[in-house]
């Protein structure tokens, strides 16, 4: 019995203290999780309007894939990462339309993860960044694709306890995926 006390002790303590370092964290590398997370909102939003308006005619003059990922590396916002090392395209890509698709929405989905382990979830009230004056929302990045989807469900109500999301940006995750 002493055992079990004794470790919902250290269970508590960890999760009360462990949000401070997660802050401060945060505030340290403030920059680094901003060029990601506008990585990965530029990625996706490029994405979604060149597979959602490209046309037969674009194809046949060239305007595939292969051209498609030359624009999206040069018009990169950040400069590190870049978009091959983020993609892990460093040796080529893929030049097939859903492996690509795929492959970006389980990339950015799986560095969201990461980050909200490493600094909790980057809401928009922690940190606040726009892109073409639009407020970057990280819960977008979940409607792409079920990949992981109990995985960041839990992580999400973690996070609301903690204060991290509120309950309108979780409402809207619930909604995208149909929760």
């Amino acid at each position: 019995m002493k055992k079990i006390a004794l470790s919902v002790f250290l269970l508590i303590s960890l999760l009360a203290f462990g949000q401070p370092a997660k802050d401060s964290l945060l505030v340290k590398d403030h920059a680094q999780v901003e060029a990601r997370l506008k990585l990965m909102h530029y990625l996706d939003t490029a994405v979604l309007k060149h597979f959602t308006s490209i046309t037969k005619k674009e194809i046949v003059e060239g305007e595939g894939l292969a051209y498609f990922y030359k624009k999206l590396v040069a018009n990169s916002p950040v400069v590190w990462p870049s978009v091959a090392e983020y993609l892990g395209y460093t040796n080529g890509f893929s030049s097939n339309s859903n492996d690509f698709l795929n492959n970006l929405y389980k990339k950015n989905l799986d560095e969201l993860i990461f980050i909200t382990k490493l600094y909790g979830y980057p809401s928009s009230e922690r940190i606040k960044i726009e892109v073409d004056r639009k407020c970057v929302l990280a819960v977008v990045f979940m409607a792409r694709t079920d990949y992981k989807f109990k995985e960041v469900k839990k992580l999400l109500k973690s996070e609301i306890r903690i204060g991290n999301i509120s309950q309108k940006e979780y409402d809207v995750f619930a909604y995208i995926t149909n929760d």
